[in-house]
Parts: structure tokens; C-alpha cells; sequence
């Protein structure tokens, strides 16, 4: 699982960027979801809350806040990243 997380993650992130850019929030929407079930299969709390905010913008949302948002989904990617890759040196 963990695999197809590291594979499929990433472009999961960058396609909400570009929903986030464009102000597509249909886009967004479909993105955060996904990205939303695959962080609730391995667990990651704070990590499922952010892509469920992001999941909610709609239309009316303010770019800026969705952007917030964003960005502190990328923090705590890197923080799961760098948590992953600890296991995997070992």
C-alpha cells in the first residue's frame, strides 16, 4: 500500500496545486478526495483533516485560503516522507 502511496501521492499534490492556481474547485475537489482515502488507508491524522478542508472549497472559497491549506499539506508531506524513509533505511 505504502508503495502505491509514494507513487500516486505526489502527482495527487501537484494536481490540487494547479486546481488551487486555476480556481477549479470540481478539480479540487476530485484530487483532495483521492488523496483523502489514501491517507485514511495509512493513517496519517492531520494529514486526512488538511485534504478534507481542501476537499470542502468550493467555488465561492477564497484562493488565498485554499492556498494556506495547501501549503501546510506539503509540510506535513514532507514531515510523512521523511518519517517513511526513516523505516526504510533501517
Amino acid at each position: 500500500m505504502l508503495v502505491l502511496f509514494e507513487r500516486d501521492a505526489p502527482d495527487l499534490i501537484e494536481e490540487i496545486g494547479i486546481a488551487v492556481d486555476e480556481g477549479d474547485a470540481q478539480g479540487l475537489r476530485t484530487s483532495a478526495h483521492t488523496l483523502k482515502g489514501m491517507l485514511t488507508t495509512i493513517c496519517a491524522g492531520a494529514l486526512i483533516e488538511s485534504a478534507d478542508t481542501l476537499e470542502t472549497f468550493g467555488p465561492e472559497s477564497r484562493p488565498a485560503e485554499a492556498a494556506e491549506v495547501l501549503e501546510e499539506l506539503e509540510r506535513q508531506m514532507t514531515e510523512l516522507w521523511q518519517e517513511l524513509s526513516s523505516y526504510y533505511d533501517h
